[in-house]
């Protein structure tokens, strides 16, 4: 995989709370990254913790992000393999939910980090704005070559 310009680059910990992907209440490295020049996505790359393991990566709506941080107490949104929402326990706690074929995770993650997160993606790309940094003529050149 290439190196992709990213404008703006935060890491946090998502602390494995549920599903079937092992480790429970282990907290893994995890880098969030967007970039201007994809704008309605937000990059979640899974670190490696130990030595010959691959960063994982997970591409999640911004638009998702911000209505899970966003939701009641105890809330999930999303549909598919990815939901994110808030505790109903901890107020300054939110969960997002990645499923796949190879089982599902459930993450806790600090609602202050994510939501800091996020509004440094808005000073770059407002909400609204998105189609202001969209390469229409490359999107559809690799729509056409595929």
């Amino acid at each position: 995989m290439t190196e992709r310009q990213r404008d703006i680059r935060q890491s946090i910990g998502f602390k494995i709370v549920g599903g079937s992907v092992g480790g429970l209440n282990k907290t893994l490295p995890v880098e969030l990254s967007y970039t201007r020049t994809r704008p309605y996505e937000v990059d979640l790359d899974f670190l490696p913790d130990q030595e010959g393991e691959e960063t994982v990566t997970w591409v999640i709506g911004r638009d998702l992000l911000r209505n899970g941080l966003n939701a009641r107490r105890g809330q999930m949104v999303g549909l598919a393999d990815v939901r994110v929402g808030t505790a109903l326990e901890f107020i300054g706690t939110s969960l997002i939910q990645l499923e796949s074929p190879d089982g599902i995770g459930i993450f806790e993650a600090n609602r202050v980090d994510l939501t800091r997160f996020l509004r440094r993606t808005t000073k770059i790309v407002p909400f609204g704005r998105e189609l202001d940094h969209v390469d229409m003529d490359r999107e559809i050149k690799y729509l056409l070559d595929k």
